[in-house]
């Protein structure tokens, strides 16, 4: 979101305020944060609940694994891991990511933006025929979000039994991801 801000020219204020649950800002370490990027990203809902023009919408899509830790955290971690990770929350994932990508939404994975960020902010300006800002692509050079986090590796705190629990619902490679 803060690559996309900071790149492309937006006719709009695109800025909200953001409210935290005990976390603070990194940028600024306060409770509440102004998200210059806010309302660029709206929603996390399922595909028939978006009500905005789809063919302006882009899906990010992450790696299966970090997105069910990422649930995991958000929730409190209120157990192990691999027992909050149910065969309902995988398919429920899974049947998301699905919805959206099989209506012909635009979508890139969260790797690409990482690996190959100016390829990808090239095809998303083609795509929608954003302009940018200044006509160079820039990095984001300072951690951005809530409470930073310590690198942790997506399998970190996952069982072989869990792994095999994702392969069998996903497959061994899911969007370009291997499981």
């Amino acid at each position: 979101m803060a690559l996309m801000a900071c790149n492309f020219r937006y006719d709009e204020d695109l800025s909200l305020t953001a409210h935290s649950d005990g976390r603070r800002w990194v940028l600024t370490g306060h409770k509440k944060a102004r998200v210059p990027w806010g309302k660029l990203f709206l929603t996390h809902d399922p595909i028939e609940k978006v009500k905005h023009d789809k063919s302006k919408i882009i899906y990010i899509h992450r790696h299966p694994l970090d997105v069910m830790r990422s649930l995991w955290e958000f929730h409190g971690k209120p157990k192990g891991l691999c027992d909050y990770v149910t065969d309902y929350m995988i398919n429920e994932w899974k049947n998301h990511v699905e919805g959206y990508i099989n209506d012909g939404i635009y979508s890139i994975s969260y790797a690409d933006l990482q690996m190959k960020p100016v390829k990808t902010l090239q095809e998303i300006c083609t795509h929608f025929g954003f302009v940018l800002e200044d006509g160079k692509y820039h990095p984001v050079k300072k951690r951005v979000g809530w409470a930073e986090k310590s690198k942790i590796s997506e399998r970190e705190g996952y069982t072989l039994k869990c792994i095999a629990r994702f392969r069998e619902i996903l497959g061994e490679d899911y969007m370009g991801y291997k499981i």
